[in-house]
C-alpha cells in the first residue's frame, strides 16, 4: 500500500513509541512518509489510586476491602466495575473473595449471578455476548475479566477500573518488558501525567526532576487543567476515599469520589442535628400492643415514650452507661499497661535468665576445657615418668647384662689360664 501511494488512516487511543516503529517496520512506511497528529493524552476526569496490597496476589484478599455485604449495597445499587486479573484462573478467585465479602455463598458457581460475572480468553462467544449485554443492560455491575475484555470493546458504564498486581506489561502497553508496571509502582510522580508520558515518550518518570515531567506539568498548568487528584497528589483523600470507599455506591459516587474529605467532616459536624432525636416504628409499636384500643393510642404511647427517653431518669441511665463504658476503658487501659508492665518484667527475667544460663553453659565449658588440660598435662607427667622409669630400667639391665658378660670374659679367661698352665708344667717336666 505504501508503494502506491494509498493514504492510510490509523487511529489509536494510546500508541507509544514501541507500537509506532512497529507499524511502521509491518506496514514499510518510510518515517518522512508518516504525519503524526497528537491528541491532548490527559484526561482529568480519571482518577487514579493506588493501594498496596496487604495480601498475596494469588489469594486477591485485598478485594474485601473494596466491597460491602449485599444487605448494605444491593447489586441494582453497586458501582459497575470491571476487575482485571492476570489469569484466567485468577478471575474465578476475584469472584470468590467478592462473593465472600458479600456474604453471598455458592454464587460464584451461578453463571446468571446477579453481581458478578467472568469474561477471559477461554470463555465461550456466546458466554461473552450474553456476560456484556448484561452489563450494558444493568443486570450484572461488576464483571472479573483478563485484559482480553479491551479488546474491541466499547464499555460507557463502567465508573471504576480495579487491576490486580502488575499484570501482563505486554497486553497492556505492547511491551516485551517489566519496566512499565514496575515503574508504576514506585514512581514518586503524578500517576496523570506518568500515564500521558508514558503514551507519548515511552517511559514511566520516576521523579519530578524529569525534564518531560517538569515540561508536562507547565502544560497542563497553562492550559488550565484541573488540579489532578490521584493517590500522589492529594494521599491524605486517596486513603479516606479508600478507607470509605465500601459504602460506595450510585448514588454517592460521585460524591464521595470528589470531596471524600469535606463530605465526612459535614456528616460529623451534623451527626447530633441528624440523629438528636429517634422517631419509633410505630407499625412494630401497634403489634406489639396488639393493636390500639382507641384512636390516638398508638400517637399517645409513642408521645410517652419519646418524652420518657428524652426526660432526666433515661438521661442519667444513659450517663451512668457512658460513666460505665468510661470506668471499663479506663480499666481495659490500667490492665493493658500493668499487663505490658508484667510482660516487660518477664522478658527482661527470660532474658536474664538466659544471660545466666549462658554464662553458666560458658563456665561449664571452661571448667570442663581447664579439666581437660589438666588431665592431658597429668597424662603428659605420667607418660615423662613412665619413659624416664624405662629408661632407668633399660639402663639398669644393660648395666648388668655389662657385669654378667664381663664376669663371664673374667671367668672365661681365668679357665683358659687354669688349663693352660698344667700343660706348661708338663713341657718342663719332659725337658
Amino acid at each position: 500500500m505504501a508503494t502506491n501511494n494509498v493514504p492510510v488512516l490509523l487511529l489509536s487511543a494510546t500508541c507509544r513509541p514501541e507500537a509506532v516503529d512497529a507499524i511502521t517496520t509491518s506496514l514499510m512506511l518510510h518515517p518522512s512518509g508518516l504525519h503524526m497528529i497528537d491528541g491532548e493524552l490527559t484526561h482529568p476526569e480519571i482518577r487514579f489510586i493506588r493501594i498496596y496490597m496487604d495480601s498475596t496476589l494469588t489469594s486477591c484478599n485485598d478485594l474485601l476491602r473494596l466491597f460491602a455485604p449485599h444487605t448494605h449495597t444491593p447489586a441494582n445499587q453497586a458501582v459497575p466495575m470491571i476487575i482485571y486479573s492476570g489469569t484466567c484462573n485468577r478471575t474465578f478467585q476475584v469472584m470468590k473473595v467478592v462473593n465472600k465479602a458479600q456474604n453471598t455463598k455458592k454464587h460464584k458457581y451461578n453463571p446468571c449471578d446477579g453481581f458478578i460475572r467472568r469474561y477471559h480468553t477461554v470463555t465461550g462467544e456466546e458466554e461473552k455476548e450474553r456476560t456484556i449485554e448484561d452489563f450494558r443492560n444493568t443486570k450484572v455491575p461488576v464483571i472479573s475479566a483478563t485484559m482480553a475484555l479491551g479488546l474491541r470493546q466499547n464499555l460507557k458504564r463502567v465508573r471504576c477500573v480495579v487491576h490486580m498486581g502488575r499484570g501482563d506489561p505486554g497486553v497492556i502497553v505492547q511491551m516485551d518488558d517489566d519496566d512499565w508496571m514496575d515503574a508504576c509502582a514506585v514512581s514518586e510522580c503524578c500517576i496523570r501525567i506518568a500515564t500521558a508520558l508514558d503514551s507519548k515518550v515511552g517511559y514511566i518518570p520516576l521523579t519530578e526532576d524529569d525534564p518531560n515531567m517538569r515540561a508536562k506539568r507547565a502544560h497542563e498548568e497553562s492550559q488550565g487543567f484541573a488540579k489532578c487528584k490521584c493517590s500522589t497528589c492529594e494521599p491524605e483523600a486517596a486513603k479516606v476515599l479508600i478507607e470509605r470507599i465500601k459504602q460506595m455506591n450510585q448514588s454517592n459516587f460521585d460524591p464521595l469520589l470528589k470531596n471524600p474529605i469535606e463530605q465526612a467532616q459535614a456528616v460529623v459536624d451534623l451527626f447530633n442535628q441528624i440523629y438528636a432525636r429517634e422517631d419509633h416504628d410505630t407499625i412494630m409499636l401497634k403489634k406489639a400492643i396488639g393493636g390500639q384500643c382507641f384512636d390516638g393510642q398508638i400517637e399517645a404511647l409513642n408521645v410517652a415514650i419519646r418524652d420518657w427517653k428524652e426526660g432526666e431518669y433515661y438521661c442519667q441511665h444513659l450517663r451512668r452507661q457512658v460513666e460505665i463504658d468510661d470506668f471499663i476503658e479506663a480499666e481495659g487501659v490500667r490492665m493493658r499497661e500493668a499487663m505490658e508492665l508484667k510482660l516487660a518484667g518477664l522478658k527482661a527475667q527470660a532474658a536474664l535468665r538466659q544471660l545466666s544460663e549462658r554464662q553458666a553453659k560458658m563456665d561449664a565449658k571452661a571448667a570442663e576445657k581447664q579439666g581437660q588440660n589438666t588431665e592431658r598435662q597429668a597424662q603428659r607427667l605420667r607418660g615423662a615418668k613412665d619413659r624416664a622409669m624405662e629408661k632407668r630400667l633399660i639402663a639398669a639391665e644393660r648395666a648388668a647384662e655389662r657385669t654378667w658378660i664381663a664376669k663371664e670374659k673374667k671367668a672365661t679367661k681365668a679357665l683358659e689360664k687354669q688349663q693352660c698352665t698344667p700343660a706348661v708344667a708338663a713341657s718342663s717336666q719332659q725337658i
